[in-house]
């Protein structure tokens, strides 16, 4: 196929079988051909290598799929969209040659449907700097793109919502700048999840996110440190943020003043983490299961700022194998914490309990397996009216306790 016969060109050709072939459109009157053969549906064409949309000047809207599945394409050439505002799911997902996309020309792209990109396993660059007014992705935006080292988001001061899956499985990963997103206020679950090469991210920027998904940094084994001191707005995370981050060394949570509710694995089995700082948590009201569990290098805990905190699940600090002493004075609202809180904490001698005065119950095996654990002061207990089974079970050293009312021996009849 000629360069200059796309407009004799049925879409129905482009099969995924046949030569290598490149499609351009040159002139404004090729809009109609798009709108009749419904060039956004132009998918699985896997001998289609570069299409040329200079021509599509008053292109407004291209529906699902547009270009999915070429697998040999390797160039698109956007300069000419510049009236693009709408397009649907699946925009070159699954173009698994296509090495780099300049968005140059997408100056009026507004929103844009679920796979944009993901899957483009050759993908090195995206340059986003015309991407001016965009204000919504949605889900799987870049997922699984491996070749991806880099993402500027220089150009995205509009973007408010970015859907889920948001680079998940960018394997390759390991800078993103955030600076340009001011305006960006929630972004679905799994946002960074699995970005095995990430090493740091800088927050500069997210002033205005509020609400994160499931799974954010979740098991981005090669990141060291988190500063979250510019997320002023944060408000909720759900579960799995920053779980399994072996090599997390450090969390900065002095900005996280609007922080409420933190869903179930923050922090767990962060190997490497040795120190946790929550300031900045003074609007935390509740924590799910898990929090900072199988962190078996953390030896030191600051819990001032934690005034609000009223609710924790299960497994609080399980398996904290080098934590040596916990201080629980301004933990003053703790009213629930769920089984297993501080179990198998081998290196644990001592629990301040002073402050716990609104604590009312706490779930089975509270402080099992605390080996070196010597002595447990329980002032403050005025409220504790029901622990769970396996209390302080196996703590071989335990030599002393000031008990409240409710644990000592029934009187004799």
């Amino acid at each position: 196929m000629a360069s200059g016969d796309a407009t004799l060109v049925d879409v129905s050709a482009l099969a995924p079988v046949g030569s290598a072939r490149i499609l351009t459109f040159s002139n404004d009157a090729e809009v109609e051909f798009v709108r009749s053969h419904r060039f956004c549906r132009l998918m699985n064409c896997a001998g289609l290598t570069a299409v040329d949309c200079t021509g599509l000047v008053q292109l407004a809207m291209a529906e699902n799929d547009w270009l999915s599945g070429s697998t040999s394409l390797t160039a698109l050439d956007c300069t000419g969209l510049t009236r693009l505002a709408t397009v649907g799911d699946g925009w070159l997902s699954g173009c698994t040659c296509l090495t780099a996309l300049d968005c140059a020309g997408l100056s009026q792209l507004a929103t844009v449907g679920d796979s944009w990109l993901r899957g483009c396993a050759s993908l090195t660059v995206l340059d986003c700097a015309g991407l001016t007014r965009l204000a919504s992705v949605g889900d799987n935006w870049l997922a699984d793109c491996t070749a991806l080292t880099l993402l500027d988001c220089t150009g995205l001061s509009q973007l408010d919502t970015v859907g889920y899956g948001w680079l998940s499985y960018c394997t390759s990963l390991t800078v993103l700048h955030c600076t340009a997103l001011t305006q960006l206020f929630g972004v679905g679950h799994s946002w960074l999840f699995g970005c095995a090469s990430l090493t740091a991210l800088d927050c500069v920027g997210l002033t205005q996110l509020a609400t994160v998904g499931d799974s954010w940094l979740g098991g981005c084994t090669c990141l060291t440190a988190l500063d979250c001191r510019e997320l002023a707005q944060l408000s909720t995370v759900r579960y799995g943020w920053l779980n399994g981050a072996a090599s997390l060394t450090a969390l900065d949570c002095t900005g996280l003043t609007q922080l409420v509710t933190v869903g179930y694995g923050w922090l767990s089995d962060c190997t490497t983490l040795t120190s946790l700082d929550c300031t900045g948590l003074t609007q935390l009201v509740m924590v799910g299961d898990s929090w900072l569990s199988g962190c078996c290098s953390l030896t030191a805990l600051n819990f001032t700022g934690l005034a609000q905190l009223v609710s924790v699940g299960g497994c609080w600090l399980s398996g904290c194998c080098s934590l040596t002493v916990m201080d629980c004075t301004a933990l003053t609202q703790l009213a629930t914490v769920g089984m297993c809180w501080l179990s198998g904490c081998t290196s644990l001698t001592a629990l301040n309990c002073t402050g716990l005065s609104q604590l009312v119950a706490v779930g089975d095996c509270w402080l099992a397996g605390c080996t070196s654990f010597t002595a447990l002061d329980c002032t403050g207990l005025t409220q504790l009216d029901s622990v769970g089974a396996c209390w302080l079970s196996g703590c071989t050293k335990f030599a002393e306790t000031t008990l409240p009312a409710l644990f000592l021996p029934p009187p004799p009849y």
